[in-house]
């Protein structure tokens, strides 16, 4: 019965009844018979049915989704990625390379021996001229990143990428490959990933680290479509790295390459407006790079780390067999499907206090109206 639907709605799509054919199609594919291959086609007339690259381009990745070897969907992907990228701006010096975090072979999680998942890439690198890459499975929606290092570092909004520990990226040539989110600041709503793409050219960065007021502005998606306002005049005392705008509407979530009229690079759009106007700020390039920098500090200084997704930090519990990020005590992404046990060693990197251990899990991290903050136990 829903193929008989699907192959209607197929056919009033060819007809030309494109509302009625989408219908059909969106009926037939709430059957979990419609699967693989068959699903994959589905897809694909559905996004024969819309005009707006955004929505096609969210039916070619669903369909590639259903059926990853489809080479039909990839191949659109491709062209519709290719037919709306922004010119490439003239080539400048490209900012310093930073490190990346190590690559490592996975292993089975310990107390005593915690990998960091987030510095696992697997696959053969990429070399590529991509500059803006597109977020698919973000939890608010579709965003833009862009590439910040030859070495495959994207800067994103930490909106685009909320608690997550891994994204899927779509390339400007079609293909999807996985980004781990190595470091965030929720305070700049910036985000930064890692892949195994090696880029052959970066976006040029503007050589002024302040903008004036009405400068011309233009903002690009990982679609192709783009924002345009200017530096917003304001009175309110703006903290450093911010710059306003007359931008009010975006095209995703953010994580938009902002422009100036040289077409040079000077940072990124994002989420945040202010409370009295809906026009949004972005986040100078100076102080993307200069953070990018903080993190590569780092991970000089203290390679072990991992990424935690509750507060954007690195944390070097899990290099001691820790569970909790000790910045702000979430559990670690590797840490969350194992049996967690208290180890007496880690007391001073959790500042616990030692005066009253807990007598049910032996921990003395507190207690509240005579309740153990780690475990519950009632005290009597």
């Amino acid at each position: 019965m829903s193929l008989k639907t699907l192959q209607q709605g197929i056919e009033l799509i060819r007809q030309g009844h494109k509302s009625e054919g989408a219908r059909l199609l969106k009926i037939a594919l709430r059957s979990e018979e419609i699967q693989g291959e068959i699903r994959a086609t589905a897809y694909l007339w559905l996004a024969e049915t819309v005009d707006e690259t955004s929505h096609k381009l969210e039916y070619y990745n669903l369909a590639i989704s259903a059926d990853p070897n489809n080479e039909h969907a990839k191949k659109r992907v491709s062209e519709l990625m290719a037919k709306n990228l922004p010119p490439i701006p003239p080539p400048q010096q490209a900012p310093p390379e930073i490190p990346v975090p190590p690559t490592a072979t996975p292993t089975a999680y310990t107390a005593q021996s915690a990998v960091d998942y987030n510095n696992l890439h697997t696959g053969q690198e990429i070399h590529a001229n991509h500059q803006i890459a597109g977020i698919m499975n973000g939890p608010n929606g579709i965003a833009t990143a862009f590439f910040i290092s030859r070495n495959g570092i994207l800067a994103t909004t930490r909106f685009a990428v909320g608690g997550l520990k891994a994204v899927m990226l779509s390339l400007s040539d079609g293909n999807h490959i996985q980004a781990d989110v190595v470091r965030s600041y929720p305070e700049f709503d910036l985000a930064f990933l890692h892949t195994n793409v090696n880029i052959a050219q970066l976006l040029p960065v503007s050589p002024k680290r302040q903008l004036e007021s009405q400068e011309s502005l233009t903002a690009v998606s990982f679609t192709g479509h783009t924002m345009k306002g200017v530096i917003r005049p304001t009175k309110s005392l703006i903290k450093d790295g911010w710059f306003p705008t007359t931008i009010s509407t975006l095209v995703d979530v953010g994580g938009n390459p902002v422009f100036d009229r040289n077409n040079n690079l000077v940072g990124m759009l994002t989420n945040n407006a202010n409370r009295s106007s809906p026009y949004v700020y972005g986040l100078s390039i100076h102080k993307i790079y200069h953070l990018v920098e903080q993190y590569a500090q780092e991970m000089r200084n203290t390679p072990k780390t991992s990424y935690c997704p509750g507060c954007g930090c690195r944390s070097k519990a899990g290099g001691y067999g820790g569970f909790y990020c000790e910045h702000c005590g979430a559990t670690l992404p590797e840490a969350q499907d194992i049996q967690r046990s208290f180890d007496p060693k880690l007391a001073g990197l959790y500042g616990e206090n030692m005066s009253r251990p807990c007598p049910r899990c032996h921990t003395s991290i507190g207690f509240y109206k005579g309740t153990c903050l780690r475990c519950g136990y009632q005290a009597r």
